[in-house]
């Protein structure tokens, strides 16, 4: 991607960047963020770290650590203007280093019922992991927070929150 500008701030949202499931397209998008970020900028990530841990209010809402694989889960039920409700419920299957997710949509009323289903993969990273991605990509991690509290972060933390910054790199070397 070519924006033909350069940015202070690169904000990349509660895991947006866990939808690149594939390391070639991680790799891609941290290159695209450094070579449209400027001299002195920032990156932004921000990763759930989907730890056994105790849920809290900032752990992503979609998933449960004490919930089993393959259990289907009843989120929450709506009421639409139309009068109809709209119910969501999921299935989660935590594997090493991704988490698949299928949410279900039901409409019912007036005597119909409609389901439609969305799967999502999530990838799921280790701070050595996201190090050695920055490491290939010729960035630097400045900082890493366990919560939005800046909280420093631990393994068992329910975020990973890296601040990252571009390395020097001067004829192929980087200091």
């Amino acid at each position: 991607m070519n924006l033909e500008r350069e940015f202070d701030l690169v904000l990349v949202p509660q895991e947006a960047f866990q939808l690149l499931t594939n390391e070639r397209d991680a790799i891609e998008a941290l290159l695209s963020f450094r070579k449209h970020l400027s001299i002195n900028g920032t990156i932004l990530i921000d990763l759930a770290t989907y730890s056994p841990q105790t849920k809290s209010q900032i752990g992503p809402s979609y998933y449960d650590p004490a919930v089993p694989n393959g259990k289907l889960v009843r989120e929450w039920t709506r009421q639409l203007p139309n009068g109809q409700s709209l119910t969501r419920s999921r299935i989660q299957h935590e594997m090493p280093s991704s988490l698949f997710l299928s949410f279900f949509y039901e409409i019912e009323g007036n005597g119909e019922k409609e389901t439609y289903v969305s799967d999502m993969l999530l990838r799921k990273y280790d701070l050595d992991h996201f190090q050695s991605l920055c490491k290939e990509t010729a960035l630097e991690v400045q900082v890493v927070y366990g919560d939005y509290d800046r909280d420093p972060y631990t393994p068992q933390s329910e975020r990973m929150v890296l601040l990252l910054k571009r390395k020097l790199v001067l004829r192929g070397v980087s200091l």
